[in-house]
């Protein structure tokens, strides 16, 4: 028989772990615009935005767990004439009716004004995530 394998004690105290893993460079779209951001473990770096065709940025918000930035449209002229001809059709729709109508068509007003993207990123489980509100 073959003899016995004998290990030698290691060195006393906590065992070495594996060193984290080193900070990365990635870029996250939405319809909006992207952002390029610097990303370990444990912490986000926005290094740049960059609005998509069309778009540019209407505020922003970084912190080391999340990004925010939200984009808007600049383009409005052609959608300002499709929001006058809807609020005739809703003077056209009776008085009572014409209060909901207008709270709907407040709404539209700002849609019309130029569309809105939201780029939310935020770092869970040591990885950025990305959520894009259009």
């Amino acid at each position: 028989p073959a003899p016995p394998v004998t290990v030698a004690p290691g060195p006393s105290g906590p065992l070495p772990t594996a060193a984290p893993p080193a900070a990365q460079t990635s870029t996250f779209s939405c319809a909006g615009g992207s952002v390029t951001v610097l990303w370990s473990a444990s912490a986000l770096e926005l290094l740049g935005v960059s609005p998509a065709a069309g778009f540019s940025v209407e505020d922003q918000e970084a912190r080391s767990d999340r990004i925010d930035v939200r984009f808007a449209s600049s383009s409005g002229g052609g959608d300002s004439g499709e929001h006058g001809g809807g609020e005739e059709g809703n003077s056209g729709s009776g008085g009572g009716d014409d209060s909901g109508d207008h709270g709907s068509g407040g709404g539209e007003a700002q849609a019309d004004e130029g569309q809105r993207s939201e780029l939310r990123l935020r770092l869970r489980a040591g990885q950025p995530v990305l959520d894009c509100r259009e």
